[in-house]
């Protein structure tokens, strides 16, 4: 078993600080998300890792 705190690695020299999305979801998929924020990410404080298509 590990104890202690968590390290993390810088994996890219340059990471954006902030990030504003915007989600088109239905009223269906929406609860949906809801809820699964609420349960599978404890109200947002665990990690999120989520692919994004962003500009070159």
């Amino acid at each position: 078993m590990v104890t202690g705190r968590r390290r993390y690695r810088k994996i890219s020299s340059y990471v954006p600080s902030a990030l504003t999305l915007n989600f088109n979801f239905s009223e269906a998929e929406a609860g949906f998300f809801e809820a699964w924020y609420s349960r599978t990410l404890n109200e947002g404080m665990e990690w999120l890792e989520m692919p994004l298509q962003l500009p070159a």
